[in-house]
């Protein structure tokens, strides 16, 4: 037993390594935590331990703690563990630091410039941040390094299109599936995406299909949704989407889609439906809950209420939120309120055209013709949605002259 021979041999650092392996590998969060912690504790130099502790942390989500344990690296740290850089990259995009991330890359980049992994990640946040020349750098890089690194060359084909070199993104990706052994559901998606984004809908659906075929995903399912879609064949996508949906019943993003779709064709029914089974996989999901409130004020007001209620405790100035609130708020007599939650999402999103429209409505219900006006007047000018406009129009013609 490793543990024995350690109690014999607590200096010898490759057994250390080899328990902390096996400490990961065969026992529970908490428990291997505690015994990571104290391995560390008696061999602080041992950077093999740290990086199993900091990726035990990042694969149960505690990412304070992977930051904790890869904070003030030096460059030998570093350049010895790299993997402590990529757990600390991953833990700062993971909380949204997405400029603190870049940073790491980009030090990583500079002291391993050899490295695939930090270039590759380097390039992922120059994308982020739309430098799109340098991130074909950087994945170019990639490729010289190690040509069969499979990420950096979907990405190749990816960067290159958002770039509007749709030409080269093709050759890229007809050189890509050359050089493949097998059949990749990975890069038959990209070519589905690409052929998508290029307007090729027969063949982007053939692509996707063979992707499902091989390695069947949400994502995946939801891009073939669409390209159903831009073929116009509303009915079999929706279709899909919903066999794909009993298929991975776990898959909130998929789940929104559908919600969202049932909506647009009025299908109020099957898009509650759809909400309460992406509530309770996702109880604080937002988006569900409001939908909720909205999609059942006239058949449950009460329980409307309770999903707006809590819509608006975990998003209180979500423009969305707080109209269907105030939609709530109305319809129930609390005209005064409704129309106050109104006027606050305004003045926090004034960019919103759908809030002016809805606090427009509002005040012409109430008979404030002189004060609805303006608020149409802008969205009727403004450059968004062309249904909201021709409502915004439409009220102005007849609420505000009073035709």
């Amino acid at each position: 037993m490793v543990s024995e021979y350690l109690k014999a041999n607590p200096q010898d650092q490759d057994a250390v390594g080899i328990m902390s392996e096996l400490v990961v590998v065969t026992t529970p969060y908490q428990q291997a935590e505690k015994q990571l912690v104290d391995l560390l504790d008696k061999n602080p130099d041992n950077l093999e331990v740290r990086a199993r502790l900091a990726k035990l942390y990042f694969d149960n989500g505690k990412y304070d703690q992977v930051l904790f344990r890869t904070e003030n690296m030096s460059d030998d740290v570093i350049r010895s563990q790299p993997s402590l850089m990529e757990l600390r990259g991953k833990a700062l995009f993971n909380q949204g630091h997405a400029d603190g991330a870049a940073k790491v890359w980009e030090k990583w980049v500079k002291l391993a410039p050899n490295s695939v992994l930090a270039n590759f990640y380097y390039a992922d946040s120059l994308v982020k941040s739309n430098q799109l020349e340098a991130a074909l750098a950087s994945l170019e890089t990639c490729r010289r390094l190690n040509p069969e690194y499979l990420p950096a060359r979907i990405s190749l084909v990816r960067v290159t299109a958002q770039t509007g070199d749709m030409d080269k993104a093709f050759k890229e990706m007809r050189q890509l599936q050359s050089e493949m052994r097998e059949d990749r559901a990975d890069v038959w998606y990209t070519q589905g995406w690409l052929e998508l984004n290029a307007g090729k809908y027969a063949e982007a659906e053939q692509a996707l299909q063979k992707s499902l075929s091989l390695q069947a995903t949400p994502e995946t399912a939801m891009l073939l949704f669409a390209t159903l879609n831009s073929q116009g064949r509303g009915d079999e996508a929706v279709a899909s989407l919903a066999g794909w949906q009993e298929k991975f019943p776990q898959s909130t993003g998929l789940m929104a889609v559908l919600g969202q779709t049932y909506i647009a064709r009025k299908e109020t029914d099957k898009a509650v439906d759809v909400y309460r089974q992406l509530l309770a996989v996702e109880p604080g999901s937002v988006v569900a809950l409001n939908n909720l409130a909205w999609l059942t004020r006239k058949t449950d007001p009460k329980q409307a209420m309770e999903f707006a209620t809590s819509a608006s405790a975990l998003a209180p100035e979500d423009p969305y939120v707080m109209s269907t609130m105030a939609t709530l708020l109305v319809e129930s007599g609390q005209a005064a309120d409704g129309e106050q939650l109104l006027r606050k999402a305004v003045a926090l999103h004034p960019d919103n055209v759908q809030i002016k429209l809805d606090l427009g409505r509002l005040l012409l219900s109430a008979g404030k013709r002189d004060e609805a006006r303006p608020y149409l007047e802008e969205v009727v000018v403004s450059k968004g949605n062309a249904g909201l406009v021709a409502e915004a129009r439409e009220l102005l013609k007849s609420g505000v002259t009073g035709g």
